[in-house]
């Protein structure tokens, strides 16, 4: 995320206008296709710099990673962004020959060849036609039989976590159905990390508390359009990260981006009555500022005692009686709220430590020592975005803050192709060839 603070680097949405593939990181081995994918949609020429991030490539299994041409080890940003320049302009004057395809064969392309012209259909219904799913028909919202598309999206949607996959069904813009097929494990940071099992600064962790909900924000707000103030909120979340000597003001520049983000309608036209959970979905749950947005007062801070001591109280972002109490602008103002008291607390800590009995409060929710560092909101993902236009579906993940991803649970097949066969199957059986639907294959995974 911080290479959008700098000049000269261009972040694009999709890899088919890219020209360098940048993997940050260690890829789990659920994702190793899906980036192979990403390489091969980008245009020629390209190529592909892996960012280790400080670690030495002889250090890291190279069988369980992505096999980049160029390597980074330095955590320095400004260096990788040198690299990326000094790439680029090898590229773009023949000094690096540009990449060939990660996949081989019909990899990319598994439709290529099939069928009697080559486009992968096969029959008057079958295959996947130049590799997409075929549209069925279902009952939508208002009883009518309109053609439904299944899609998959992710797990390199840039909106979404890296690593969050879901299956769609669409009926025009409007989600019918959803199954996730695989859930990103975002890695807790590290003074959280510790906090579970030894006391820690409250200074510190609350510095890294606020310093999370601003880089969430840069995120929300660049997915909204408002890429400028993103980068605002990015370079104080930055600024704040830097420690004890580079925060102060840092309160007052909170309050101006929160004045600024509440003057452009984005916790208005886009966000209010989107994606609600009530107190019941989220009760005991032990969901942190999701749960304080819907009108629940859990928040283990409550319960330890250097935070007694300082007169903290979770901020309730949302009365039960508000029809839109729990809903994505809730989510976005309890974070902005949050943010402004874990400054507040960092100043007032001076000393103080607290923690070390196997719980935190982490960014997103209460973390004991053995559990996932991630709230538990993936199971309801299916009911909050069935029956939302897309954009809304969007709009409410987001709000959500599931993190930036890292690895994954497991990437499950996608079982609609097999149900649509299947029911294709049962009306030809009946005879009857104008209910037959589409045959679908597996869809092409999005980016």
């Amino acid at each position: 995320m911080l290479l959008h603070l700098h000049d000269g680097v261009i972040v694009l949405d999709s890899p088919r206008s890219a020209t360098i593939l940048l993997v940050a990181g260690l890829v789990p081995a659920a994702l190793h296709d899906a980036v192979q994918h990403v390489h091969d949609e980008m245009a020629q020429p390209r190529t592909t710099v892996w960012w280790t991030s400080g670690r030495a490539v002889e250090d890291i299994d190279h069988g369980a990673q992505y096999n980049a041409r160029y390597t980074v080890s330095s955590a320095d940003v400004p260096s990788v962004v040198d690299a990326l320049k000094r790439v680029q302009n090898d590229l773009m004057s023949g000094v690096r020959q540009s990449e060939t395809d990660e996949l081989s064969g019909t990899g990319l392309f598994p439709w290529r060849g099939v069928g009697p012209y080559g486009h992968g259909g096969t029959g008057m219904t079958g295959g996947t036609p130049y590799g997409r799913p075929m549209a069925e028909r279902a009952v939508d919202r208002d009883g009518l039989q309109l053609d439904q598309l299944p899609i998959r999206i992710g797990p390199y949607f840039k909106a979404f976590p890296a690593g969050l996959v879901l299956d769609i069904e669409l009926q025009g813009d409007v989600v019918q159905d959803v199954v996730v097929s695989a859930e990103p494990v975002s890695p807790l940071r590290p003074i959280f990390a510790a906090a579970i099992n030894s006391p820690v600064s409250v200074a510190v962790l609350e510095r890294a508390r606020a310093e999370d909900h601003l880089r969430w924000l840069a995120h929300a707000l660049r997915v909204h359009g408002l890429a400028a103030m993103g980068n605002r909120a990015l370079k104080l979340a930055v600024r704040i990260g830097a420690g004890n000597t580079a925060i102060t003001g840092s309160g007052a520049e909170l309050k101006a981006i929160t004045r600024a983000v509440e003057r452009s309608g984005a916790l208005w036209w886009s966000t209010r009555g989107v994606g609600v959970l009530s107190r019941d979905a989220v009760a005991g749950e032990g969901l942190g500022p999701v749960a304080r947005a819907s009108g629940m007062r859990d928040d283990a801070r409550v319960d330890e005692p250097t935070y007694q001591t300082l007169g903290f109280e979770p901020i309730v972002n949302a009365a039960p009686s508000d029809k839109n109490a729990g809903d994505a602008s809730a989510r976005w103002r309890q974070l902005l709220a949050e943010a402004a008291q874990s400054l507040d607390l960092a100043a007032r800590a001076n000393g103080a430590r607290a923690w070390g009995h196997g719980v935190v409060e982490g960014p997103r929710g209460r973390v004991a020592a053995g559990e996932a560092p991630e709230p538990q909101l993936y199971a309801m993902l299916p009911t909050l975005l069935r029956g939302v236009e897309w954009g809304d579906a969007v709009t409410t993940v987001v709000s959500l803050n599931l993190g930036e991803g890292g690895d994954v649970r497991a990437v499950q097949p996608w079982a609609a192709a097999e149900k649509v066969v299947q029911s294709a199957e049962d009306a030809m059986e009946k005879g009857s060839a104008s209910d037959m639907p589409g045959m679908a294959g597996m869809a092409h995974t999005g980016h």
